[in-house]
């Protein structure tokens, strides 16, 4: 068979060095951490193994490009057009609502736990702005563990959606 194989990914996977240094792997246990360092060399095998790739940034292209023979077609990582709807939905309410013009609202969003140290790495800065700022408002989508600073008396002003309906609610 003459079958094209193209390896699509949009994170830093097949990197076993790099994916070590990452803090969050180095959050999880021992056994997870070998367990998805052996993945990185399970992927980085199977792109060697394909004829393309494709990255969702520049940066990780030319990684991926040191591991095939292949072009690696930069795809960016997009809104699909149930997401443009909630953007023109929000656009939408906040045009025809001019009573909340005074809160700044700082919007996080996390499809998984992984990003809890991202988060942790602005959470001083986070708190202090929330605290100095009474008019400002964090809105949390997805799935984050705040870290203990945050319960510091600026939890009323600190709004959980767990869902895209709770989500456009909040906004």
């Amino acid at each position: 068979m003459d079958i094209v194989s193209i390896f699509d990914v949009d994170d830093l996977v097949f990197d076993r060095e790099r994916l070590s240094q990452n803090l969050n792997i180095q959050k999880l246990d021992r056994k997870t951490q070998k367990m998805l360092l052996k993945g990185a060399d399970l992927y980085q095998e199977a792109l060697k193994l394909c004829d393309h790739s494709t990255a969702s940034t520049r940066t990780l292209g030319q990684l991926m490009q040191k591991h095939t023979q292949g072009n690696n077609t930069l795809i960016p990582n997009c809104l699909d057009k149930e997401l443009l709807d909630y953007q023109k939905l929000s656009e939408t309410m906040a045009s025809a609502s001019s009573k909340d013009t005074d809160t700044i609202k700082i919007v996080y969003g996390s499809g998984t736990s992984t990003h809890d140290i991202d988060f942790l790495e602005v959470s001083d800065a986070l708190v202090y702005i929330l605290q100095k700022y009474p008019h400002v408002a964090l809105i949390i989508h997805g799935t984050l563990t705040l870290a203990p600073i945050f319960k510091t008396g600026i939890t009323q002003r600190t709004n959980y959606a767990n869902s895209v309906y709770a989500y456009r609610a909040i906004l």
